[in-house]
């Protein structure tokens, strides 16, 4: 069963830091069997606080959306 990792940019504070995390954060996705659905394009909050994006991933199983995340390259 797939497997789906949410981010969402509630507020940045530091568009310096975000700048390099948005250079460097694809490759530690390398190796893994990984799928974007989403990666901060439009979107619309329906409920709750506004945020400034969102990204979706969709991983194979669970196991391996842990094993991503849990990597030394993330």
């Amino acid at each position: 069963m797939p497997a789906y990792v949410v981010f969402i940019r509630e507020q940045s504070t530091d568009q310096t830091e975000l700048q390099l995390y948005s250079e460097l954060a694809p490759a530690g996705l390398a190796g893994h069997s990984v799928n974007t659905l989403a990666m901060y394009g439009a979107y619309q909050v329906l409920e709750g606080p506004d945020i400034e994006g969102l990204a979706i991933l969709e991983f194979p199983t669970f196991e391996e959306a842990q094993a991503w995340y849990f990597s030394p390259a993330y």
